[in-house]
């Protein structure tokens, strides 16, 4: 009984690490597609005034 006991608190220990690291990896992803929206609008807005600048 005791080692199985032992095992499951050993594994729940690595189930929550694996979740942190999971949710670490998720902040990552959004910090990262935030930046290239950032970058995509910018570039958008540059391109559209380039284009706006030789209509005009």
């Amino acid at each position: 009984m005791v080692i199985k006991a032992r095992k499951i608190m050993v594994n729940v220990k690595i189930e929550e690490k694996l979740k942190e690291k999971r949710r670490d990896c998720v902040l990552i992803i959004l910090s990262i597609s935030e930046l290239i929206c950032e970058y995509v609008r910018k570039c958008v807005l540059s391109i559209l005034n380039n284009f706006v600048a030789k209509c005009v």
